[in-house]
């Protein structure tokens, strides 16, 4: 029977402005709020970590997040992940085969017109390890 384990990514993160050449560190959620957003800007939100253990090439790995604003593009190790972003939600391919010791998860959004206050860039994001071991 299949079983999944959800590991939460909830932080350290770090976010990078534009024409920034040092990162600022957060915690999701990101609130827009605090960004004077404009056509074109770009928000890059980072996050390292490390392999889950025990993982199989049988295994299955998905990133999992929500966010008001669909991502202009997700990177792991800067290769670019393809996933699917319906009602909030963000869920990528699966990437267990990827997965180096260490990795790098970079999550952009590109915002083309101005967000309200209360937008929220990016929350609740996980990384789903599915198995289909008993």
């Amino acid at each position: 029977m299949p079983s999944h384990h959800d590991i939460r990514l909830k932080g350290p993160w770090s976010y990078c402005l534009p024409n920034r050449h040092e990162p600022f560190n957060c915690t999701l959620p990101v609130d827009l709020a605090g960004f004077q957003s404009h056509p074109g800007y770009r928000i890059a939100l980072r996050r390292n970590f490390h392999r889950p253990s025990g993982l199989t090439p049988a295994d299955s790995v998905r990133l999992r997040f929500r966010a008001d604003v669909s991502p202009d593009s997700v990177r792991l190790n800067d290769g670019v992940l393809s996933g699917e972003h319906s009602s909030g939600i963000w869920l990528s391919e699966n990437f267990v085969e990827r997965l180096d010791f260490f990795n790098r998860i970079e999550i952009e959004f590109l915002l083309e017109e101005p967000v309200p206050a209360s937008g929220l860039l990016c929350d609740d994001a996980v990384l789903r390890l599915e198995s289909s071991a008993a």
